[in-house]
């Protein structure tokens, strides 16, 4: 508990015999700051209040992992088996440094939603319903921002190349258009997220994991998008006559891309990108030159029974952190 808000006091006494404890932050202090981030304020608190919490979590009790949920998000009905299935990739894989719940664009409109089962590799961190190890909290502490903590994670020094694992449905869902952020992109994407509503339909215990460790995923990712037929724009991608999956599928690839028809769209700049990722109505903004759900600047999406690969034109040579919005 970070604040003094009899509803949220209310709501907590509720549960309390289903808790095993509750913390009280004990600096509430003021936070000074310029005077032209005064009015940002919140965002000071919430990194203050992160910090805090994970250092109750993994240095005063001891825990080895934590999920981070946020008071302002849903979670679906296998929320929990979800990242019990997908743990174990933080302590095989070294470049997995997170497990996320959330996909930046699970609108109905950009997901497969026969697909729960798909997950993917991204290097954007999406946050929203996280895990990390305690490995890693040792590691971020020291240079634990006074603000924007999720920005910091997105900087290259931070996140030296790892990635996250996300879902193709999400597993958590923000119903917080009032907060700090002032609802930025509630209206347009976030509130039209579609969250997983089964605990039953993912059969965990017959998935395997293999296939999603950085060496197994990368021999595979890079040849599979750049074999697929290639659409001049998103208007095309959508209608142009595929090759059935069997039929793009005869590398045997093995991690759950193409199951269905697939295409690819190529931007060379940051204005391209922007053009087509609006056209097919997915998020087009970047955080260190990483857009939403890339990974080796490649965002992929669901439509018109599909799956639409928008990826930079080869040769790629990483991302431009000059490119933010």
């Amino acid at each position: 508990m970070d604040c003094a808000h009899s509803a949220t006091e209310s709501v907590v006494s509720r549960f309390s015999s289903q808790l095993a404890g509750v913390l009280r932050q004990p600096d509430r202090k003021r936070i000074k700051t310029a005077l032209r981030e005064r009015h940002l304020i919140g965002y000071y608190k919430i990194s203050r209040h992160f910090k805090w919490a994970l250092d109750q979590v993994f240095l005063h009790l001891n825990y080895t992992a934590a999920i981070v949920v946020e008071d302002d998000l849903d979670i679906a009905p296998d929320f929990y088996a979800y990242f019990r299935h997908l743990s174990p990739l933080l302590i095989r894989d070294p470049s997995v440094w997170c497990i996320s719940a959330w996909n930046d664009n699970g609108k109905a409109s950009l997901i497969d939603a026969n697909r729960p089962d798909l997950f993917h590799r991204t290097e954007f961190f999406p946050g929203l319903g996280w895990m990390l190890l305690r490995s890693l909290w040792l590691e971020l502490r020291r240079q634990w921002p006074a603000a924007y903590w999720d920005d910091h994670l997105r900087k290259p020094a931070i996140r030296r190349g790892r990635a996250c694992i996300r879902p193709e449905v999400s597993r958590s869902y923000t119903f917080g258009r009032i907060g700090v952020s002032h609802g930025q992109h509630f209206d347009r994407f976030l509130r039209h997220i579609v969250l997983h509503n089964s605990s039953s339909d993912v059969r965990y215990d017959l998935m395997g994991l293999d296939h999603l460790t950085r060496q197994a995923y990368d021999a595979q990712f890079s040849a599979l998008v750049y074999g697929l037929p290639l659409a001049a724009s998103p208007a095309e991608a959508l209608v142009m006559p595929l090759p059935t999956s069997s039929q793009l599928n005869n590398r045997n690839f093995t991690i759950g891309l193409l199951d269905r028809p697939a295409v690819r769209i190529e931007y060379s700049s940051r204005d391209q990108f922007v053009a087509a990722a609006k056209l097919l109505g997915s998020m087009s903004d970047f955080k260190q030159g990483v857009p939403r759900c890339g990974y080796q600047g490649v965002v992929s999406v669901f439509q018109a029974g599909r799956r639409i690969f928008l990826a930079p034109k080869l040769p790629w040579n990483g991302y431009v952190t000059a490119w933010n919005n």
